[in-house]
């Protein structure tokens, strides 16, 4: 499981199909404090979804969903009800 996460972090190569119809439904959420996002696959998202919406948690590293659950699930909350 170990090498596949990381063969996916490290190998995985974005497209625009799943995102070329939908550029404003579409919800980036990152931490800066996440050693283990790849930095060219977190450019790279960006870059192919312009319209996308983003957050940032402050804290949290790549466990946001864990450390921060009531903030996450507000901000997945709030991108639901307001697409």
């Amino acid at each position: 499981m170990a090498s596949c996460m990381e063969d996916f972090l490290y190998n995985y190569v974005f497209t625009t199909e799943p995102y070329i119809n939908k550029p404003n439904d579409i919800l980036i959420i990152d931490s800066p404090t996440d050693n283990l996002a790849n930095p060219q696959q977190r450019a790279e998202m960006r870059r192919l979804c312009p319209g996308a919406r983003e957050y940032q948690f402050k804290k949290g590293g790549h466990l946001t969903l864990i450390k921060c659950q009531k903030e996450y699930f507000n901000i997945i909350k709030n991108f639901l009800y307001s697409s």
